[in-house]
């Protein structure tokens, strides 16, 4: 077991054991759950931004002139653009 101190802002440190037994780095996040009167941390394991590129397809029939044409009806007001 491992005893740390809690700072007057509520900060406390992982053991650089602990840290690296989790593989936390600086600027990882980490989760705390409360059970009762006891509390855990686990590293929350986020996908690399890349892993979701292409998740959302877009129209193959749209284009760069469908989003020109609905800017230039957001910027004169109209209520709808031109839909295909």
């Amino acid at each position: 077991m491992q005893i740390s101190n809690m700072t007057s802002k509520g900060q406390v440190t992982i053991p650089a054991e602990l840290r690296r037994d989790l593989g936390l780095k600086p600027g990882d996040k980490v989760r705390f759950i409360k059970r009762g009167s006891k509390v855990s941390i686990e590293a929350v394991v986020e996908p690399p931004i890349d892993s979701i590129f292409g998740l959302l397809k877009a129209p193959r029939d749209r284009g760069i002139s469908d989003v020109d044409a609905a800017l230039a009806a957001l910027a004169t007001g109209s209520s709808k653009a031109d839909s295909k």
